[in-house]
């Protein structure tokens, strides 16, 4: 998604003569989508665990064919812009629903005392990965944008990632299970005491 918000707007502006302002209400139909995905996680009963899993592996699958026709919509020109803002609007929707699940699902198990240490992890993972996505995609969209063409090049920095999400997704299902059984066992997880600096 962060990769399509990146390189989607650059492609209207390119190649499809659109204005700053337009592309910029592009980016802003995701948002929208991304803020109503966040509220209808709310609606997940917090007990079961299970359910927001498959609501995020389904919305993981539908997100990468979304990307992609948005993508190739994009740098083909084949669809109006209306059309693509309805899709990107779609992708945010799934993506807000995926992310904000995902830290769900890492607080579920602990005490809210505890919450410090996965917030970190989880924020430094999710900036780290971020840097890494749009560094590599940058390298790979100029090394085969001269030998395949800039469509096809393109289309594979939307399409890599994407199938690396659906795969994480899809093997997410044991850790859902795991997070579920703790959630309904008596005892919280408690994390390890922090040393105090000597």
């Amino acid at each position: 998604f962060v990769l399509g918000e990146a390189w989607i707007p650059l492609e209207l502006i390119r190649d499809g003569d659109a204005s700053p302002v337009v592309a910029g209400a592009f980016v802003s139909a995701g948002a929208v989508g991304w803020l109503l995905g966040a509220l209808a996680q709310t609606r997940f009963p917090h007990g079961n665990p299970a359910l927001r899993g498959r609501a995020m592996r389904i919305a993981a699958t539908l997100l990468v064919p979304l990307l992609l026709v948005s993508g190739l919509g994009t740098a083909r020109g084949w669809l109006p812009l209306g059309v693509l803002a309805a899709f990107w609007f779609v992708s945010g929707l799934c993506g807000g629903l995926i992310v904000t699940s995902v830290s769900v699902l890492i607080f579920g198990p602990y005490e809210l005392s505890d919450h410090p240490s996965p917030a970190a992890a989880m924020q430094s993972g999710e900036a780290l990965a971020t840097a890494t996505t749009l560094a590599l995609a940058a390298v790979v969209f100029q090394l085969t944008a001269s030998r395949v063409g800039e469509d096809a090049a393109f289309l594979l920095v939307l399409s890599l990632p994407g199938a690396a999400g659906v795969l994480t997704a899809m093997s997410a299902r044991t850790t859902v299970r795991e997070l579920r059984r703790r959630q309904h066992s008596p005892l919280h997880i408690k994390c390890p005491p922090q040393r105090e600096p000597s």
